[in-house]
C-alpha cells in the first residue's frame, strides 16, 4: 500500500471527487438509508455534484462545488444569492469547504458534526452523487485478476462503507489547503467497500467510533496511481475528505441558531449583528413592524421608517434650516450632515454706508454722515448719500455785508469779520478813514487840514527857551 507522502506526489493530476463506486454485488445498490442510518436523507444533489444540509437553512459542500439549489428527497431547495462563505482554514488561506443558505430551510433535523479528528481505522459511511460503476478491468495484474471498476454511466445517491487510513495532514491543491483524512479503496474488505467517482465532491463522510455516527468529512477529491487509466476506480486508490472537526467551531459560529451573530438560520427573518431593537431586524431577529421607526444611517435623510421586511427606508430630507436669515440657508450634505449656509451679501459698494443684516427686515445698507466727516466745521457738515457716497458740506456763511471787514471762518466754526480801515481809503489826506464793523467805511475831514500854518507867540518863545536852556539844550532853532 502507498504512504499518505508518495501519494501527495501525484495528487495535483487527480481529478475531483465524485459519487462513491461499491464493491458490493453489481455495485448498483445502496441508494437507500442503510439500516443504522447515519443521515442519508440530509446528502443532495448539487448539480452533477454533491452537498450536505447541515440545518437551519445551511448546506455543506466542498468550496469548487460552490452554492447553488440542492435536491433533497426529490425536492428542490433554491439557494439564497451571495449567503456562500469559503471557509478559512488559517491565516489567509481557504479551505475547499463552503457553507450556503437555502430558503426555505428542509424540515431535517441538524447533523452532529465530530468534535475530534479520525483516527486510523475508524469505520465510515460515505455517501454522495457519483457515477454508477461499471464493468471490472485489470490494471497490475493478469487479466485473469481484477484490479477495480471502470466507472459507469447515471449518477446516484449511494452510500458505502470504508475505515479512516491516515489523518491529520494538510492538503494543498488548486490554491486551497485542506485538513484532510483518507479512506483507502482496499480489495476483498467486507461490506460495501467504496471509492469516490466524479460527482461526489461535496459528499459526506460520516464516522462511528463506538459514540455514534457524527458527520466527520466532506469528499473533495482523489488520488489515483501514474498512469491510472481516466473515469476508473483501482484498488489502492484514496478518497480525501476534509477533516470537519478541525473547522467544527467556525462551522458551527455560522449554523447555529444565535440571533445577533450575523449569519441568518432558518428560525430567524433576519441577523444584522445585533441584539439592538430599532434597525428593522429586532432583538430576536425578527422583522420589526412596518413604519416603525429606524435609521437609515444617512445623517440628510429624516424620519425614516421600516418597510417590515427588514429594510429601513429613508425618510423626508433633513431641514437643517435654523430659522435665521442673516446666516444664509443651511443645507444637509449626503455623507456629512448640515452645514452652515451662505450668509447675504451686505457691502452695497457706497463707502459712508453702515451695512448690516437685521433679522426681519434683512440686508441694510443705512446712511451715516459721521462716515464722511473731515473734522472741520468751517467747511460745513459733509453728508452721506446711500448712493453717490460721501456729499461735501455747505461751508459757513463768513460774510457781514460790510464791505469793509475781512471775513473768515477759524476752526473750531469760528466766524470772525475784522474792520480794515484800509479798505475804506478814500486817497484824501484831510480825511480819517475807518471801517466800523456795523456801519462800515467812514471818512471824516480832518480839521483845519490844508489851512495857514499857525505862528508860535513871542510869550511862548520865551518859554521854550527856558525849557531847552534847563534841559541844558542851548541851541536856539531858527525862526522862518
Amino acid at each position: 500500500m502507498r504512504s499518505f507522502a508518495a501519494l501527495l506526489a501525484v495528487l495535483l493530476l487527480s481529478l475531483d471527487a465524485s459519487a462513491v463506486i461499491i464493491d458490493s454485488s453489481d455495485g448498483t445498490g445502496n441508494t437507500i438509508a442503510p439500516v443504522d442510518d447515519p443521515g442519508f436523507e440530509s446528502v443532495g444533489k448539487r448539480g452533477s455534484l454533491t452537498g450536505i444540509y447541515l440545518g437551519y437553512g445551511w448546506v455543506l459542500t466542498a468550496a469548487h462545488v460552490g452554492d447553488g439549489d440542492i435536491v433533497l428527497g426529490g425536492v428542490t431547495y433554491p439557494a439564497v444569492g451571495g449567503s456562500e462563505i469559503v471557509l478559512i482554514h488559517s491565516g489567509s488561506l481557504y479551505a475547499d469547504i463552503a457553507l450556503f443558505r437555502v430558503d426555505p430551510a428542509p424540515a431535517l433535523l441538524p447533523l452532529s458534526i465530530r468534535a475530534s479528528a479520525p483516527s486510523p481505522d475508524d469505520e465510515v459511511v460515505m455517501i454522495g452523487q457519483g457515477r454508477n460503476r461499471g464493468d471490472p478491468f485489470s490494471y497490475f495484474n493478469p487479466p485473469s485478476q481484477d484490479d477495480g471498476y471502470l466507472w459507469g454511466t447515471g449518477r446516484a445517491i449511494r452510500w458505502g462503507s470504508n475505515v479512516v487510513y491516515q489523518s491529520g495532514n494538510d492538503l494543498e491543491l488548486s490554491g486551497k489547503t485542506t485538513r484532510a483524512f483518507t479512506t483507502d479503496f482496499t480489495r476483498n474488505d467486507p461490506g460495501d467497500e467504496c471509492q469516490s467517482a466524479n460527482g461526489d465532491s461535496g459528499g459526506a463522510v460520516f464516522i462511528d467510533d463506538g459514540g455514534g455516527w457524527e458527520l466527520g468529512g466532506v469528499m473533495f477529491a482523489i488520488a489515483p496511481f501514474d498512469e491510472q487509466p481516466a473515469s476508473t476506480a483501482v484498488y489502492g486508490n484514496l478518497t480525501y475528505s476534509a477533516d470537519l472537526s478541525y473547522y467544527r467551531t467556525a462551522i458551527l459560529d455560522i449554523v447555529t441558531p444565535l440571533c445577533g451573530n450575523a449569519y441568518l438560520t432558518s428560525d430567524e427573518q433576519c441577523d444584522d449583528g445585533n441584539t439592538l431593537d430599532g434597525d428593522c431586524c429586532s432583538s430576536t431577529c425578527q422583522f420589526e413592524s412596518t413604519g416603525a421607526a429606524c435609521d437609515d444611517g444617512e445623517v440628510c435623510s429624516d424620519g425614516d421608517t421600516c418597510d417590515g421586511g427588514g429594510i429601513c427606508l429613508p425618510g423626508s430630507l433633513l431641514n437643517c434650516d435654523d430659522g435665521t436669515y442673516c446666516n444664509g440657508t443651511e443645507s444637509c450634505v449626503t455623507g456629512v450632515g448640515c452645514q452652515p449656509g451662505t450668509p447675504p451679501t451686505l457691502d452695497d459698494g457706497v463707502a459712508c454706508t453702515d451695512d448690516s443684516c437685521v433679522e426681519g427686515t434683512g440686508v441694510v445698507n443705512a446712511p451715516n454722515d459721521g462716515n464722511c466727516t473731515n473734522g472741520l466745521v468751517c467747511d460745513g457738515a459733509e453728508t452721506c448719500n446711500a448712493i453717490n457716497d460721501c456729499q461735501a458740506g455747505v461751508p459757513l456763511v463768513v460774510d457781514d455785508g460790510v464791505a469793509c471787514t475781512n471775513d473768515s471762518c477759524v476752526e473750531p466754526g469760528l466766524v470772525v469779520n475784522d474792520p480794515d480801515d484800509l479798505q475804506c481809503d478814500d486817497g484824501d489826506i484831510c480825511t480819517a478813514d475807518a471801517c466800523d464793523e456795523i456801519t462800515g467805511c467812514s471818512n471824516t475831514p480832518i480839521f483845519n487840514c490844508g489851512g495857514p500854518v499857525p505862528t508860535t507867540p513871542t510869550w511862548g518863545i520865551a518859554l521854550l527857551v527856558l525849557m531847552l536852556l534847563s534841559a541844558g539844550i542851548t541851541a536856539i532853532p531858527r525862526q522862518d
